[in-house]
């Protein structure tokens, strides 16, 4: 298996058609992919840009896409139809920016990214910008330590709330952090702070499930890595873990992913060449056994960035592994038909909590 860590975001659209995006030598192309007619279509979006971008999608199949250019503006795109609207969003050139994030909160474009603090060495500040009616609303969410590389964040909505999950030091250690953003109110909460076993961690998915938080991300141990699952309630701006799990093997695993599917809720990864995942029929208090997707050997895989505007209860995930166009299709979930179970070694362990 080949697999390439590309920001590659996917959006449906209400009638099913597939809207792919992939930056290449500064330029961000579009493919698009008709359901009824299976034509597809490629062109050119946005020239000059950084490497960072993102994509979302509003109530009426309007495509939203953020980046920053070459003269470090950040340009925001509206794709309708055939028509591509323009906006420079900064008033004047920022730092080069990481982990740039779009998603609808509401009927309002919520952008979110990080910029270095460059008097302050690993420092980072995380930055919320929307549009409400218009006007463009700047808000600082958090400043951040980091320790050596600077993790990914990740953006769920949640009712009336966006919730972001990041990094932050504590200690001489990265743990993982949530903040909620109050669409209503327009303002954030305190910083809740999730993980706290001072060990070193990378990567990161959140899902919110029934009112849980459901987290995985990777976690050294013995100088390599495992798959760490936690489950979280929250109350009053509290948050209380009631399961954690190590889901995987100890072995070089990497770029956890949650999926809920059809009842199932799945975390699958990258193990070596393999994409290997589990799942739980009961919401992360049990865990069945490890598989390896056999269709993913021999192939180009990425991890596709998932967007639609219309979510359903059976249905919720932010990524997925998937192969490569043109053959686009999602690899690590679902029937096991085409799979190979993996032992669980014994080292690992699973501690439910009281509620």
């Amino acid at each position: 298996m080949a697999f390439f860590n590309d920001n590659i975001p996917i959006i449906t659209d209400s009638m099913k058609n597939i809207h792919m995006f992939q930056w290449n030598s500064g330029n961000i192309y579009s493919y698009y992919f008709n359901l009824a007619n299976k034509q597809t279509d490629r062109r050119i979006i946005a020239e000059n840009t950084l490497e960072e971008f993102d994509v979302t999608v509003d109530s009426e199949d309007n495509i939203y896409l953020v980046y920053q250019d070459q003269s470090f503006n950040l340009i925001l795109l509206e794709l309708k139809e055939n028509r591509i609207k323009r906006t420079v969003i900064t008033e004047e050139p920022l730092p080069v920016m990481y982990n740039l994030n779009i998603m609808m909160g509401g009927e309002n474009i919520h952008i979110i990214y990080e910029v270095p603090l460059h008097d302050i060495e690993n420092i980072y500040r995380i930055c919320h910008q929307y549009k409400k009616e218009d006007k463009w609303i700047t808000n600082i969410v958090d400043d951040i330590k980091v320790k050596k590389i600077l993790n990914p964040i990740q953006l769920i909505k949640n009712k009336d709330t966006i919730m972001i999950g990041y990094y932050d030091l504590f200690n001489m250690e990265e743990e993982v952090c949530v903040k909620s953003f109050s669409l209503k109110e327009g303002k954030w909460d305190r910083k809740i702070q999730l993980t706290k076993d001072q060990k070193p961690k990378l990567y990161i998915d959140m899902i919110v499930l029934n009112e849980k938080i459901h987290l995985v991300y990777s976690e050294y141990y013995e100088g390599n890595l495992k798959i760490r699952y936690e489950r979280f309630s929250l109350s009053e701006n509290i948050a209380n873990m009631e399961v954690r799990e190590d889901i995987s093997n100890i072995e070089n695993c990497s770029h956890p992913t949650l999926v809920y599917f059809e009842d199932k809720l799945w975390v699958e990864w990258i193990e070596y060449d393999n994409i290997t995942s589990r799942f739980s029929a009961d919401e992360g208090d049990t865990w069945g056994s490890i598989y390896q997707w056999k269709e993913s050997k021999g192939k180009e895989v990425v991890r596709y960035k998932y967007k639609r505007y219309f979510n359903t209860d059976r249905h919720i995930l932010n990524f997925s592994f998937g192969k490569i166009y043109p053959e686009i299709s999602f690899i690590g979930f679902g029937n096991l038909q085409n799979t190979a179970e993996i032992p669980l070694k014994k080292n690992l362990h699973s501690w439910i909590l009281p509620f």
